[in-house]
């Protein structure tokens, strides 16, 4: 069985669950206001798991634009697909470092419940990573750079 997390974040948007495709051995698994009836679509407060134990935990993650889920997802090795937020200033960055170092697809919101999106769901649950880990050394560069400037005060 194969999971697939569909995080959109805080940002609200019109995301319907039931064109998500219905693939063999595969279940979504979605913030629990999203979820319906079908028997391949799980809440996410079924897992009783910190929303970074579950992300580390799927096979993929559909995801928006975003540093958030974008980062942890290459941090932990996932494949992910993206609906693209075309009027976000930081989109061409991210997604440049994203293609760099994790497997990206990305597809509009538009695109959703099409073949487009199902064979780039089929494309991101095939992915084997190949690419070296990225460390999340954040915290540690923030820290020296406010001790450098505390010295100069």
């Amino acid at each position: 069985m194969k999971f697939i997390l569909v995080s959109l974040g805080g940002i609200e948007t019109l995301f319907d669950t039931q064109r998500l495709p219905v693939l063999d051995n595969v279940a979504w698994i979605v913030p629990d206001e999203m979820a319906n009836s079908r028997q391949d679509i799980i809440p996410q407060s079924t897992f009783a798991l910190p929303y970074i134990d579950l992300l580390a935990s799927v096979d993929v993650i559909v995801t928006k634009t975003g540093y958030g889920a974008m980062v942890e997802a290459i941090t932990l090795q996932k494949p992910m697909l993206c609906l693209a937020r075309p009027d976000w200033p930081e989109q061409p960055a991210l997604f440049s470092w994203s293609h760099q170092h994790g497997y990206l697809q990305t597809l509009l919101m538009e695109q959703l419940g099409t073949a487009i999106f199902q064979e780039a769901i089929k494309a991101s649950l095939s992915v084997i990573w190949a690419k070296p880990a990225v460390k999340a050394s954040g915290a540690q560069q923030a820290a020296t750079i406010l001790l450098q400037r505390l010295r100069t005060l």
